[in-house]
């Protein structure tokens, strides 16, 4: 019976109830019964509905109205029973999925924690929701779940990297020295979700790496720093010879072979000495505000000579006349000296280098651009590796690492590099720095 006959039922049984006694002739009790009647019928259907609508409303809220039986012993037989029998083939429906991306789930974290990297999902508060069995043991057997990421890791700019990585979503990496535990992890940042915002961070054990890149360096450093007295004089002694005179030209012409390998050999011990510095950051950078304007003119000036005896038409422009740059001058200067020796080499006579720098939103940007043969595109990715050239004959002068120690120095300085280029076009090299900004 559906639900608008149930609600007709107590109408019906009163009007039943008139017509008889109508037929008897005695209305007033006819009235009287049927009203009776008719209060029993609605309580019996109301108190019926009300129990059977209490326990579609509890259903969701109880773990066995999943299985609900569909009614199978009485039969659907009103609108009530059609909402029972549909919320329970939903419910079981929703339960099978819910197990199922339970099971998919456990399966998940299960794979996560036979991981050797360590993993990490941090909220927008800043709060370790998750961290596998890995991840609590490079942070020296701390499960850091349900604790802050910067409690876990004590490093601010690891904390920073993820702030920025929640806010914006750029992806970011950094060096963590795990507190308390003689290792270095390296630490990948990358957003997952965006609302709320959350985070994955993914850990590696990179200590031993990090150790030898150390004697590396320390290594370099020592062996470069030693090979500067002997190269000193030996360079002196050839140019006193040479200045002696000799009446052997062929003599004369290996004593100026000899000289010019003793210089290639001094430039190089010169810059591995600098990018091994840049690499350690033991030699902190001086920064004060720097007119970048000023800068690349006093780099004009410098080189022009050098260009001019290339027979090179070298030229500076600048947005404004003086542009506040917050740098270590004398590096920067080395970083661009370097960019234009580059430029130089790699255009023929005729050519033109031109240095430009101008002021954007966030940074200041140093160009330096030539007309000269330009770079394959194969090669534009490791040219700003160390002792690489595109010139796999090695017949053109430079040591290598020119363009590596211009990206030491614009990250030293929290910049980047960047380079535009085509073969036969020439090219473009960019440098960004942050701008000076003045703490009243």
């Amino acid at each position: 019976m559906g639900l608008r006959l149930q609600f007709l039922s107590p109408v019906a049984v009163l009007a039943l109830a008139v017509l008889v006694g109508l037929a008897v002739g005695s209305v007033g009790w006819a009235l009287l019964i049927g009203a009776g009647g008719a209060a029993a019928t609605a309580f019996f259907f109301s108190r019926n509905a009300i129990r059977r609508l209490d326990e579609l409303a509890g259903m969701p809220s109880r773990p066995a109205a999943l299985s609900y039986p569909l009614l199978e012993a009485t039969g659907t037989f009103d609108e009530i029973d059609d909402a029972h029998s549909t919320l329970a083939r939903w419910l079981a429906a929703e339960r099978l999925t819910i197990e199922r991306e339970r099971t998919q789930t456990d399966s998940q974290i299960r794979m996560l924690d036979r991981l050797s990297d360590g993993v990490m999902l941090v909220d927008v508060s800043g709060m370790v929701n998750y961290a596998n069995v890995a991840a609590a043991t490079l942070l020296g057997g701390r499960n850091p779940v349900r604790g802050s990421f910067i409690a876990a890791v004590r490093d601010h700019e690891a904390s920073d990297a993820l702030a920025e990585c929640l806010a914006y979503g750029t992806e970011a990496r950094r060096n963590i020295d795990i507190p308390g535990e003689d290792r270095v992890v390296d630490a990948i940042f990358a957003r997952v979700a965006l609302e709320p915002a959350e985070a994955v961070v993914v850990m590696r054990d990179v200590t031993e790496l990090a150790r030898l890149q150390t004697l590396r360096r320390d290594f370099v450093a020592n062996v470069s720093h030693e090979l500067r007295t002997p190269l000193s004089t030996v360079k002196i002694l050839t140019e006193t010879i040479i200045d002696m005179g000799t009446s052997h030209p062929e003599q004369l012409r290996f004593l100026e072979k000899i000289d010019e390998e003793l210089d290639s050999m001094s430039a190089l011990v010169e810059d591995l000495l600098q990018l091994t510095q840049l690499e350690s950051g033991r030699t902190p950078l001086r920064r004060r505000e720097t007119d970048a304007v000023e800068l690349v003119r006093e780099v004009e000036e410098r080189m022009r000579p050098i260009a001019e005896r290339h027979q090179i038409a070298l030229s500076s422009r600048a947005q404004d006349e003086r542009i506040a740059v917050h740098a270590d001058e004398r590096r920067v200067k080395q970083a661009l000296i370097n960019l234009v020796s580059n430029a130089i080499a790699h255009t023929g006579g005729g050519g033109t280098v031109q240095l430009r720098v101008a002021r954007c939103a966030s940074d200041v940007r140093f160009v330096v651009a030539d007309s000269g043969v330009g770079i394959p595109e194969d090669d534009l990715e490791r040219i700003w590796e160390r002792f690489y050239k595109v010139d796999r004959s090695r017949s053109r002068p430079g040591t290598g690492l020119g363009l590596a120690i211009v990206k030491h120095v614009a990250q030293a300085h929290g910049g980047s590099v960047d380079v535009d280029s085509a073969v036969g076009e020439g090219s473009a090299f960019e440098i960004r720095l942050p701008l000076f900004e003045r703490s009243d």
